[in-house]
């Protein structure tokens, strides 16, 4: 009884979130300060221009009921490079549930050229997707060294800021377990908005 209860404030405080998540959520682009853990970032604003992936900009939205990983790096640390791999084997045990994407200051040419030599090198395909010429997301999400991860639930709740050692399959199923009791909030939400609008 006390799991079904614990499992129903869950629910409801989750709902009650996502309802107020758009009306207070940071506009990433327009803000001058760093967020804290437990802020909101817009999720269907646009949070960066992109290589290596589908579309030229990337938007939260894209991923919609995954955790977003937003790791900073850039072209020339050795030891945001020598992790790749492992973020993408992480990536591909948790592609279900998460999304990984680089971050780096540097323009989309310098970073499609380091794709091309980094995969002739390690004889594999670069598999993340990479946001280019950042000038908010760095600011935005305090980071003072690389690599370095923000962690976002699909609601833009920021989760945590972290440095690579926390960056492990143990923290990430520790983060999926939320996020599946997210979506199961999420699903009701919409239920009921979809409910509303059709009375």
């Amino acid at each position: 009884m006390k799991k079904i209860t614990l499992a129903c404030v869950m629910a409801i405080l989750c709902a009650y979130n996502m309802a107020f998540t758009q009306s207070f959520s940071y506009n990433i682009a327009k803000i001058n300060f760093p967020l804290y853990v437990g802020d909101y970032v817009n999720r269907l604003q646009s949070i960066g221009k992109s290589v290596n992936y589908v579309s030229d900009t990337i938007s939260l939205n894209h991923f919609k009921d995954k955790l977003v990983i937003v790791g900073f790096w850039f072209t020339h640390c050795g030891a945001c490079i020598a992790r790749f791999k492992d973020e993408m084997a992480l990536q591909k045990k948790y592609a279900k549930d998460i999304q990984l994407i680089m971050v780096t200051f540097e323009d989309a040419p310098v970073v499609k050229q380091f794709i091309k030599d980094w995969e002739q090198k390690n004889n594999t395909r670069f598999t993340l997707p990479v946001i280019v010429a950042d000038t908010v997301l760095k600011k935005a999400f305090r980071s003072l060294h690389n690599p370095y991860y923000a962690w976002l639930f699909p609601t833009g709740r920021l989760a945590g800021l972290t440095s690579p050692e926390l960056l492990t399959p143990a923290a990430i199923e520790a983060m999926t377990t939320e996020l599946k009791s997210d979506r199961k909030a999420r699903a009701t939400f919409d239920k009921e908005a979809e409910e509303k609008k059709k009375r």
